[in-house]
């Protein structure tokens, strides 16, 4: 029944309630259960209610997705794919099923931060994406940023497959100015500079710490500092609680484990400071987290979303950059006080905390108001379609 069921879908697109989309567009993004790729997910997805989305992945994300009636989601394991991708292979193509749901569809949407970096398999990761843009009918990257790449070969590559697109924004200036020379690119801020504040009391003296697991052998990072950026929070953390202030222990990513850091930093704590420190690992609902994060008065924010939505939310927020994403996303905010995480050793819990006390609320409103900017292109898209656009934030 599953198996008819989805060739009836395939073969007749509509939405889960049954209706007929007013446009079908292909849906690529990070699919590792991380807070801001999500959010970045639920707002496209609400604003464009009677546009069809495919999403084309492993088994374990379907899930995210069953609340929106604007998702088809195929995972590889499906038997109709598996089918057509063995078939595929047979005739030297490999992405076989892929290539038919984009020339199905009116064209595709790359939602995300750092999706061009020349690392790790990155030479297959080009081949890939290099077909999706012959097969997509329009192209639209959206709140976008480049790098790190090593090779000028790399953003010559990139420059040539971004004339193809219809839009690139991206998020930072340092991306925009590498290619500004072409005309249908554009800046706004980080797309969650635009998400709500949720309706909650921020609670005097809490802090709300974001995390990364520097462990995690894809990052690379040296022992020593893995182990002083988690001494320097587990120190802060535990002056904190003794001198009256409550703590939330925020992971935002599952797929890099960010659950073991705060672990690890809580475990860390004498048991009379753990009662009034609280572990919040991500579980994949976004709302939750959000309103941790708008319910606190002071942040440190190692997760550049942290970051993001202290400042969009008007926080005293303490960044901790361990990135040059962070550090450019920064300077285009004009904020110039924040801990590089390479020298978090070098700060004792003392010197944190007068930091910490030290910062003023930041005004997001600017930001806001910009970086609605990122769906422009892809909204007159869409009303070429007929298709609705839902201003509403989420």
């Amino acid at each position: 029944m599953r198996k008819l069921s989805t060739i009836k879908n395939f073969l007749f697109p509509k939405m889960k309630d049954g209706t007929k989309p007013k446009a079908i567009l292909m849906l690529y993004g990070f699919f590792g259960n991380n807070l801001g790729d999500d959010i970045f997910m639920d707002i496209l997805l609400k604003r464009y209610p009677d546009t069809l989305f495919y999403v084309l992945f492993t088994a374990e994300y379907e899930r995210f997705f069953e609340k929106y009636n604007n998702v088809r989601y195929y995972s590889y394991s499906r038997p109709l794919v598996d089918k057509i991708n063995r078939f595929g292979r047979k005739h030297e193509n490999d992405m076989l099923f892929e290539e038919i749901l984009l020339k199905r569809s009116d064209g595709a949407v790359h939602i995300g931060g750092s999706v061009y970096q020349q690392i790790g398999n990155w030479e297959n990761d080009l081949s890939v994406r290099k077909r999706r843009h012959i097969y997509a009918k329009h192209f639209f990257g959206i709140t976008n940023n480049f790098g790190p790449f090593f090779s000028e070969d790399y953003k010559l590559f990139w420059k040539e497959q971004f004339k193809k697109f219809d839009s690139v924004t991206f998020r930072d200036m340092y991306s925009y100015n590498s290619f500004k020379e072409l005309s249908n690119v554009s800046y706004a801020p980080d797309l969650l500079f635009s998400l709500e504040k949720p309706e909650v009391e921020q609670k005097k003296n809490s802090v709300a710490i974001s995390v990364i697991n520097p462990r995690e052998e894809f990052r690379k990072i040296d022992k020593k500092l893995a182990d002083n950026y988690i001494a320097a929070l587990s120190n802060l953390t535990a002056l904190l609680v003794k001198d009256g202030y409550s703590v939330k222990l925020l992971g935002f990513c599952n797929l890099e484990n960010d659950t073991a850091t705060i672990n690890e930093i809580a475990n860390s704590l004498e048991d009379n400071l753990k009662k009034n420190v609280e572990v919040i690992p991500y579980n994949n609902d976004f709302s939750n987290t959000v309103e941790h994060i708008a319910s606190s008065e002071y942040i440190v924010a190692t997760r550049f979303h942290a970051s993001v939505l202290g400042f969009a939310f008007s926080k005293k927020v303490l960044p901790v950059s361990y990135n040059v994403k962070i550090k450019n996303m920064l300077s285009d905010l004009g904020v110039d006080t924040y801990i590089d995480f390479e020298k978090a050793g070098e700060y004792s819990a003392e010197d944190l905390k007068r930091l910490l006390l030290s910062l003023s609320p930041f005004n997001g409103s600017e930001q806001k108001e910009k970086a609605r900017r990122h769906f422009g292109a892809l909204d007159k898209f869409i009303k070429t379609k007929k298709g609705k656009i839902n201003e509403q934030k989420s």
